[in-house]
């Protein structure tokens, strides 16, 4: 039996709200009238609410979202109703009936109750997913996009965790090193990075394992110019 909770006007959108994995029905408003204008659910507020800012798909919803932001403006948000268990659809029809009822000219293009709480992906969709976008690379402008998307975000310990569990013992090809090698070349850092990348190691214990790493390397690189010094002095004595 799912549970609910009513929520009054003055509810904030709460980023994260909730424990356990709750659902929530909210609404976009129009900030400069306070109408209605889309309704929604999810068990992510905060997620969705980023999502609807930065989508660009072609309907009503994200044309009126992309409206708003070329007016220097965002839709305001609020959380009506939140509940556990299977009820979501049913609430959620029954708020996008009750706006419209009401006069609120909803972005909504279904009557509610779409989707699966928590689906994944199978292994087989990821698949289709990476071959689709295979070849393909993003416009100047897109990366910039992109990079502002994520501009002032604070990855997790336990994001971080995760990420290097999946890095870990992973080798790249000499062509990706190349590649990311080339990328850099000739680039000069500014006195801001700089800092910034100090300050991020200051008081950092590097483990003995990577210590033993880098000693290792800066032995080869020396012999490697030292072998390359010698060829060159004995080759310019050999052409004397």
């Amino acid at each position: 039996m799912a549970t609910a909770t009513q929520h009054t006007p003055s509810d904030s959108f709460a980023p994260g709200a909730g424990a356990d994995r709750p659902w929530f029905i909210y609404v976009l408003k129009d900030p400069r009238t306070d109408e209605v204008r889309y309704v929604g659910w999810t068990i992510n507020p905060k997620r969705r609410f980023q999502n609807h800012v930065h989508e660009k798909a072609p309907d009503h919803k994200a044309r009126w979202v992309q409206s708003l932001l070329r007016a220097g403006l965002q839709p305001s948000g609020e959380i009506v109703e939140t509940g556990l268990g299977p009820g979501w659809a049913d609430r959620e029809r029954w708020w996008i009936k009750y706006h419209r009822e009401h006069g609120s000219r909803l972005t909504n293009i279904a009557d509610g109750g779409q989707g699966t709480p928590g689906a994944q992906h199978t292994p087989e969709s990821i698949q289709k997913c990476r071959e689709a976008k295979l070849g393909k690379r993003a416009t100047a402008e897109t990366k910039l996009k992109m990079s502002l998307a994520r501009k002032g975000r604070k990855v997790s310990d336990a994001t971080r965790a995760k990420l290097s569990a999946i890095k870990l013992g992973v080798k790249r090809s000499p062509e990706a090193v190349e590649r990311c090698a080339a990328g850099h070349r000739g680039k000069k850092k500014s006195p801001e990075w700089i800092a910034k990348m100090a300050a991020g190691h200051r008081g950092l214990k590097r483990p003995e394992e990577a210590i033993r790493r880098t000693s290792e390397g800066l032995r080869k690189y020396h012999a490697r110019r030292r072998a390359e010094a010698m060829r060159g002095q004995a080759a310019l004595e050999f052409s004397s």
